[in-house]
């Protein structure tokens, strides 16, 4: 999710190795651990907690093979991997958390991503299906299978995404909270699937709007992006947790960094503060508000 002309291009041509084509993630420079830091702070008493997670990358050569990811929180120690499996071609086929029995497949048609499934414990949690219009990823569409799988992973994902905003703009929360009602629903309604649509528009290389849609409730949001100049270091990476790869942090096809999300029609907006190394995102932090706590989340990025 980043914006720029001239500049953007010639970061992409000079600062990208890697190939055009979706499950090949090679940046120039490449993550070697990323520090999640979040601070809750009592609206009340101006008392804080604070809690910290890692992610160390592990390389081989230009492929990303595991990432060990550690809570360093005292009351809810953990820690777990991603394993990546390649086909030889070098495109990435398979994701999984071994401890958590999950694990994440995906697809390809030419170039291009096509299907990805979630699976938790050997059942087909989510479906993600793709579509393209003149070269660009127009639609995501997603599928969900099981409303408790939120909850089942909710502590395991991403550090990308580690703790879950408290406002229901979140993306990536909103996603995740529809499939808390989608068991009713889908009894009420006798439905097999829950269906999100996201649809996507660009402004060179990178998504200016996104809307979700929520057909069964005849919901719509509408998201408009603004972006840095500099290189999206997670450009083209998929992990175990598809929902990651689009969230409002970053966007795998994006090229440069977002700065701003903010919702159409609501007063509710977001702005990423980020810190720089050269063309490179060192540090980035935003804050959210719930009903009565603040938080400010800080990532710090290191490179190999």
């Amino acid at each position: 999710m980043k914006k720029l002309v001239f500049f953007s291009m010639m970061v992409a041509m000079v600062f990208f190795v890697s190939c055009d084509k979706d499950g090949v993630y090679n940046p120039a420079k490449k993550i070697s651990k990323i520090t999640y830091t979040s601070v809750s702070t009592n609206k009340d008493n101006g008392t804080s907690t604070t809690y910290i997670n890692t992610q160390e990358w592990i390389w081989d050569k230009n492929q990303l093979k595991q990432i060990v990811h550690k809570s360093l929180d005292v009351d809810n120690p953990f820690t777990w991997t991603e394993d990546f499996t390649y086909a030889s071609d070098g495109r990435l086929i398979r994701v999984e958390d071994k401890e958590g029995a999950m694990y994440t497949t995906y697809e390809y048609d030419g170039d291009r991503l096509d299907k990805v499934v979630e699976y938790y414990d050997n059942f087909r949690e989510s479906e993600y299906h793709f579509k393209y219009e003149g070269g660009r990823l127009s639609e995501i569409e997603c599928w969900e299978f099981d409303a408790d799988y939120s909850i089942k992973k909710e502590n395991r994902s991403n550090p990308l995404a580690f703790v879950c905003s408290p406002e229901i703009a979140n993306l990536t929360q909103m996603v995740a909270d529809n499939r808390a009602v989608a068991t009713e629903s889908q009894s009420r309604h006798k439905m097999d699937v829950y269906i999100t649509t996201i649809s996507l528009e660009w402004d060179g290389d990178n998504v200016s709007r996104m809307i979700y849609t929520y057909p069964l409730y005849n919901e719509r949001y509408e998201y408009l992006l603004t972006y840095d100049n500099k290189v999206n270091p997670f450009a083209g990476f998929f992990g175990l947790f598809f929902t990651e790869a689009y969230d409002d942090d970053y966007f795998y096809k994006n090229k440069n960094n977002n700065i701003a999300i903010s919702e159409v029609g609501s007063t509710w907006k977001r702005e990423y503060t980020y810190t720089y190394t050269g063309q490179y995102p060192e540090t980035y932090t935003y804050v959210s508000d719930g009903y009565s706590l603040t938080y400010r989340h800080t990532y710090k990025i290191e490179y190999k």
